[in-house]
């Protein structure tokens, strides 16, 4: 049976907090529906992670300000979602393909 730890845990300078999942083989991963996860002086990531993977709906939020908030495949913008840059201003809606404007 697979076993779930929900941890912070400080992975070479990132902070993650969340669950981390054993497969039967012992092999972890991040795997948790609500997770942080913090590049300093990079971005902030708050949503799902599946096998270690950026996947689902989630916010990514810059030092400058910036926010994306909506559909995420394999850690790149993929789907329909709002970036909203620092200024507040500069505004995107709409869909996402592999992390560009589609």
């Amino acid at each position: 049976e697979d076993v779930v730890k929900v941890v912070k845990q400080d992975f070479a300078g990132n902070a993650f907090t969340g669950a981390i999942k054993s497969d039967p083989l012992g092999v972890r991963h991040f795997s948790s529906k609500s997770s942080t996860y913090n590049w300093p002086q990079e971005a902030i990531y708050e949503g799902p992670f599946v096998g270690s993977t950026i996947v689902g709906s989630g916010k990514f939020t810059w030092p400058d300000g910036s926010v994306y908030e909506g559909q995420l495949n394999n850690g790149k913008r993929h789907g329909k979602g709002i970036f909203i840059a620092g200024d507040s201003v500069t505004k995107y809606e709409g869909q996402w393909f592999q992390g560009k404007r589609h």
